[in-house]
């Protein structure tokens, strides 16, 4: 049974400072955009004939002003009462060190916001961002790199607002495990600020990888690349960048696999984009269109897919898998809605891989987040992959 001690261990000492940060920023974002439906309302009766600004002027302005004010001030006194805390936290007798293990919990609320708004959580320097990592399946990442220096090295790539923890699932139910025992390979796992832009954590993964086959005794003979969902366009990009930069590890490079990527782009996000378009459109709800601008920079990327990217090249071996909902692949239903999230066109990307997919898989009856988890898609990785 767990202590409290080692229950307050799950969450470092900075979350909550860091957190209020973020909320004193959605504050802050709140005041503005009351205040630009205010001056839009201004506008449209003339009592601010020819202002564009989102800003209000006379009385008010000032009432404005002085609300913000307030709200950096009672910022500011929560944000030293909790550096207090902190310091007396880390200051008790027999305490742990403020850096403990990842916990599985802390990670997943961690990994969903840093979806949301991971690229302001990187630019405001706030300590919630995920920094990038490879992780090993289990023990330590030199351990892990120092067994598969003669063998076959699988790279691991989790989608938007997701971790590592989906590879693995309950009990190691997931693909991570399963693929490195059946292949006899090593599983690592590359975790990563999905809210950032797709083609940066490309580049972070692929100097990721360049970093790991420096550390190694010898390089791999093999390494296979599998992205779910995002995950699928950022192991694309991160192949790019290192062709593009003659990096090391693209010439173990054997295997792109994408489960489910939205190669085409995803339906959900250009609905977004659609509804931000028209809110800016109306008078009174314009300043709401901050509110849509909100979307991290990762998941508007997901809008288009990586059109920059292209084909594979001719080297590498190419499997698309798609997921539908629907019990037959054929119907109009299927190719509409696909696993729920990506449709089936784009999770194939016939048009945006430009053909350069050696196979195709379609589970039918299965969701977006089930391919993590479906034994059919397991057995037909491991055909792929083994035959490799």
């Amino acid at each position: 049974m767990s202590t409290k001690r080692e229950r307050t261990q799950r969450w470092h000492p900075g979350d909550a400072r860091a957190a209020l940060a973020l909320a004193l920023r959605a504050g802050e974002g709140v005041i503005d955009i009351t205040e630009g439906v205010h001056q839009s309302v201004r506008r449209t009766l003339g009592l601010a004939p020819g202002s564009s600004d989102d800003r209000c002027g006379g009385l008010a302005g000032r009432v404005y002003r002085l609300v913000r004010g307030g709200h950096a001030l009672v910022g500011t006194g929560a944000q030293a009462a909790l550096r207090s805390l902190e310091g007396l936290r880390v200051g008790e007798p027999g305490d742990t060190p403020v850096e403990a293990p990842v916990d599985g919990r802390r990670l997943a609320w961690l990994a969903a916001l840093n979806g949301v708004c991971g690229d302001h959580l990187h630019a405001t320097g706030n300590a919630l961002a995920i920094r990038p990592a490879l992780v090993a399946h289990e023990g330590s990442l030199t351990d892990a790199l120092a067994a598969s220096s003669s063998g076959h090295l699988l790279v691991l790539v989790h989608g938007l607002c997701m971790n590592e923890q989906q590879w693995r699932g309950p009990s190691d139910a997931g693909h991570g495990g399963a693929l490195g025992l059946g292949l006899g390979a090593v599983p690592v796992y590359f975790r990563y600020n999905s809210g950032r832009a797709i083609e940066h954590s490309g580049a972070l993964l692929a100097e990721a990888l360049e970093s790991a086959l420096a550390a190694m005794p010898r390089p791999p003979a093999r390494i296979s690349l599998i992205g779910h969902s995002m995950g699928g366009l950022v192991a694309r990009s991160a192949e790019r960048h290192a062709r593009e930069a003659a990096m090391r590890w693209r010439e173990a490079l054997r295997e792109v696999v994408l489960l489910g990527a939205p190669n085409e782009g995803a339906p959900l996000e250009r609905l977004g984009h659609a509804f931000e378009r028209v809110l800016g459109r109306l008078p009174f709800a314009h300043p709401f269109t901050r509110i849509g601008a909100l979307r991290s920079r990762g998941i508007l990327d997901l809008r288009r897919g990586l059109p920059s990217t292209g084909a594979l090249p001719g080297d590498l071996r190419g499997f698309a898998v798609a997921a539908v909902l629907a019990r037959s692949p054929l119907g109009f239903d299927a190719r509409v809605r696909g696993d729920g999230l990506v449709p089936l066109d784009s999770a194939l990307g016939r048009r945006a891989l430009g053909g350069s997919v050696e196979a195709e898989f379609i589970v039918p009856a299965t969701g977006h987040l089930q391919l993590l988890r479906s034994h059919a898609v397991r057995q037909q990785l491991l055909a792929w992959l083994g035959a490799g």
